[in-house]
């Protein structure tokens, strides 16, 4: 036993240095910041955050999500509120920033840690198998979907979820040790209700496993239908531990106020949805036990009152619509039935036919060998269902429990029935209890694998039943080569005594040696362990901080240069504007550049409609469209990065109507998948146009009257739509009134404008425009940019130069005019001549740019042109 615990411990501390290797790649300075790992992180970091500030009150509406109608945070509050108290008791009761980003990195490795010792725990509890339960523990150290949610600087609740499953399972399975023993409620059942709480109170989404567990007890009734007290007894445990459970919860829920509608009776929100459903849930799993004594007394009175049961079910369900339409959301969220988890990477299946059936390389051979292993628990599982639908008590080869080798004298192999022994005498008997016992691996594991099979984010969740189900596959190869073993060896013995054969020295090193199976398993275990090896040494031994440069640099400029925005860190009032970008940045700008959004990572989960927007905005056409978005949400910066890569399929609902067939095509890519690109077509919208041209005018579109670049990140995007221009993988652009040029010129003349500008890393770029005067003369611009002062860090090389095919003025203008929108009044007749060396150019440009000029009469001035 202490040998066990001492591989616990390495097994434990192996586990948590692992993922400390990365460190370097996230802990900057020795901890004055941490650069995390993904953008959800930043969720809690911020929410702590807040905790900490405002402790012990937390402030439920949040104005920088889902600006500027504000939103409440979905997730229950425990593992962002233990980050905060930790990180308080550490600071002595001051708020410091670099501990709660320190606190916040080192979570999920020491949670991960634990997971280890849990697995052990669980595995142990079923079968009281040491060496199946320590492989588990050994696999559970690396499993790549573990990993990915826990390594330094992870930072998401996650593996908090796998943990708190583990240990529910753990007390669940003793829950039903102790009701075979005595029929009444085990102290175990209340550790389980207050688990089923903390489940709850870290995510919403824990329901799953409660689910699955409720499944489990359905089953297990079903098949003990006979045992009357015994599955009375456990479905009343576990209606007391959802009772508890559910009452905690709901009891935290009332004592934080809740911001909105949303967290009152909604699935995707920390609500008295959850408390609801699971005390109902386990309540329908008491009835049925009691449904199933009925049936074993009296089949009349079970029709009975099984139609009675049903018929009180279903209407309860539609008379509490709240729990009928959360679970229906519920289901939804699972299926991905919506367009946003269809398309995010974390809810994509974790493999693909492509994917298997790419094994010309060494990364498609591991993806293979991945996969067969991936493969092996519900194999198990399966195997453990139909042994016990046939009711067999006896372990078979597929069982984990330990074969007792009888001793066999040598005598035995003299007689004739040497090759027809029965082996059955070699396995330990099982009773009822043991398979019951084994039927939670099924129930359980069957259920998170198809689960991870459809959504990668379930691998995290998986990942310890996949290390059990390789533990159960290495120990039948143990068994298999023990058994072997011995009857070589025995074998071996009566050939020297009785035919007086020596034995080779090879043969007796290996089939006299007792550790050889042992050493045989272990050279199959560093097998089946390499393709864990190299996928997760991709994970941890990793080059370069886990956030792209262009995103962090980019946001750390907005914070420091653009306007402060109120209530940060108390966020219960709507600050001065906000900021929109594609939803995928909305946790990294609130945290790092601490500006309100108007999307987030929640998605369309969150009210106002913002995510939508995001999307929807690429396809208006019409600026005037556009600004009236702009308007609504209250935006003042703009932040443009590629959105062709997100354009498909999945997201056509969000975009107009025709939009992506008339703007994408697709072309091949790598492995044969194809990836969607820009026509001309996509050109000619006014945001796309403004975020490759910079708002000018150009051979697509008009010049964007209100919006200006004022930020830009260093590197280019990596795909270039054009070959003599390149854009840079962030833009940040700014919303202004925008500087009015009201002019006179001759009737019917087009009107040319430009000026010059560099950005901040040194691009120079011309910001071009064209108007028409009316029959009249009149004639109005608009002006985005200052020429008289830097717009933040974009340059003006040059004044606005206006032209006539004849006529030029210069115009300057400052932030102020731009800003205020303020009207700037010119005569393009007393302006100087064009100079002669000008004059093609302005010529050729009032040719190009008369089809960015909305006019009846174009193709007669164009033709005019021409002919001048």
């Amino acid at each position: 036993k202490r040998v066990i615990n001492y591989l616990l411990l390495i097994f434990t501390i192996t586990s948590f240095v692992i993922r400390l290797i990365p460190w370097k790649n996230s802990i900057v300075q020795w901890g004055r910041w941490v650069v995390f790992v993904q953008p959800d992180a930043y969720y809690h970091l911020r929410r702590a955050t807040i905790w900490a500030e405002n402790f012990p009150k937390m402030p439920t509406i949040d104005y920088y999500m889902s600006y500027p109608f504000g939103a409440e945070c979905p997730w229950p509050p425990l593992y962002d509120w233990l980050i905060a108290v930790i990180s308080l008791i550490l600071g002595f009761g001051k708020v410091n920033t670099q501990i709660i980003q320190l606190v916040t990195a080192i979570i999920p490795p020491i949670l991960a840690a634990v997971c280890v010792y849990a697995t052990y725990k669980v595995v142990f509890v079923i079968w009281k198998n040491e060496r199946v339960a320590l492989i588990s523990a050994f696999f559970a150290i690396i499993m790549p979907g573990m990993l990915g949610y826990s390594t330094i600087a992870s930072g998401d609740h996650h593996i908090a979820e796998t943990l708190i499953g583990l240990i529910f399972y753990y007390y669940a399975i003793l829950v039903l040790e102790d009701c075979k023993k005595a029929n009444r409620i085990s102290k175990n059942s209340y550790i389980q209700g207050v688990l089923i709480a903390i489940g709850l109170l870290v995510w919403q989404g824990q329901v799953v496993f409660y689910s699955i567990w409720a499944f489990y007890l359905f089953i297990m009734i079903i098949y003990k239908k006979r045992d009357e007290p015994f599955i009375i007894t456990v479905a009343k445990n576990n209606l007391v531990a959802a009772a508890i459970g559910s009452a905690i919860v709901a009891i935290i829920r009332f004592i934080i106020p809740r911001g909105t509608e949303l967290s009152l009776f909604d699935f995707g929100y920390f609500s008295y949805f959850q408390p609801l459903y699971i005390f109902s849930l386990y309540l329908i799993i008491y009835v049925t036990s009691l449904m199933v004594t009925f049936y074993n007394k009296n089949k009349i009175l079970f029709v009975k009152y099984a139609g009675i049961f049903i018929a009180l079910t279903v209407l309860g369900f539609f008379v509490l619509k709240p729990l009928r339409e959360g679970l229906w959301m519920g289901i939804n969220f699972l299926f991905k039935t919506d367009p946003w988890h269809s398309s995010i990477n974390e809810f994509q299946s974790t493999f693909t036919l492509q994917s298997l059936k790419n094994i010309n390389s060494l990364p498609g051979i591991i993806n293979l060998l991945y996969f067969l292993s991936f493969m092996l628990a519900p194999i198990y599982g399966m195997a453990y269902l139909v042994k016990i639908i046939r009711k067999r008590t006896n372990s078979a080869i597929l069982g984990p429990l330990e074969l007792k080798i009888k001793k066999i004298n040598s005598v035995y192999f003299t007689k004739k029935e040497f090759f027809n022994i029965n082996y059955k005498h070699l396995y330990k008997q099982t009773d009822e209890l043991n398979l019951v016992k084994s039927l939670v691996f099924s129930i359980v594991g069957i259920s998170f694998f198809l689960l991870a099979l459809y959504q990668k984010r379930w691998t995290n969740s998986y990942n310890p039943i996949l290390g059990i189900g390789i533990a159960l596959f290495l120990n039948t190869l143990y068994v298999k080569i023990r058994k072997g073993h011995s009857f070589f060896r025995e074998f071996l013995h009566w050939r020297t005594h009785t035919k007086k054969i020596k034995t080779g020295l090879l043969s007796r090193l290996i089939f006299y040696w007792e550790k050889f199976p042992l050493l045989l398993t272990s050279i199959i275990l560093i097998v089946v362990l390499f393709p864990y090896y190299y996928i997760v040494s991709d994970m941890v031994v990793r080059e370069g901080y886990p956030i792209e440069s262009d995103t962090y640099n980019t946001l750390q400029w907005m914070k420091r240069y653009t306007p402060k925005t109120s209530h940060l860190l108390n966020p219960t009032q709507p600050p001065e504007y906000g900021v929109l970008s594609q939803w995928d940045m909305g946790h990294f700008i609130q945290y790092i550049a601490e500006r309100p959004t108007i999307v987030n990572n929640f998605g369309h989960q969150l009210p106002g409609g913002g995510f939508e927007t995001s999307f929807y905005i690429w396809s208006v056409e019409t600026e005037e469209e556009l600004y009236s978005i702009f308007d609504k949400y209250k935006v003042r910066y703009l932040i443009l990065t590629d959105p062709v890569v997100y354009m498909n399929n999945d997201t056509k609902a969000y975009f107009k109507s025709g939009f992506i067939d008339k703007t994408i095509e697709w072309v091949p890519a790598h492995f044969g998948l194809e990836m969607p690109y820009p026509t001309d077509e996509f050109f000619r919208y006014s945001l796309p146009n403004t975020w490759i041209f910079d708002g000018s005018s150009n051979g697509f579109k008009s010049a964007t009257r209100r919006l200006r670049l004022v930020f830009e990140s260093q590197n280019p995007s990596i795909f270039q739509y054009f070959e003599d221009r390149e854009t840079k993988k962030i833009k940040i652009f700014e919303y202004v009134k925008g500087c009015v040029i009201s002019g006179k010129a001759k009737p019917r003349e087009l009107i040319y404008i430009r000026a010059e500008f560099i950005t901040n890393f040194d691009r120079r770029f011309e910001w071009e425009a064209a108007a028409i005067a009316d029959e009249n003369g009149n004639f109005r611009g608009y002006l985005p940019y200052a020429t008289s002062e830097d717009n933040l860090f974009i340059k003006p090389l040059s004044s606005y130069q206006i032209f006539t095919k004849d006529r030029m003025l210069r115009v300057f203008t400052t932030n102020k005019d731009v800003e205020e929108g303020t009207e700037i009044e010119v005569d393009m007749n007393k302006g100087e001549d064009v100079p002669g060396a000008l004059k093609e150019e302005v010529k050729a440009k009032l040719s190009a740019l008369a089809g960015a000029v909305k006019s009846r009469g174009f193709m007669n001035i164009h033709r005019r042109i021409n002919e001048r």
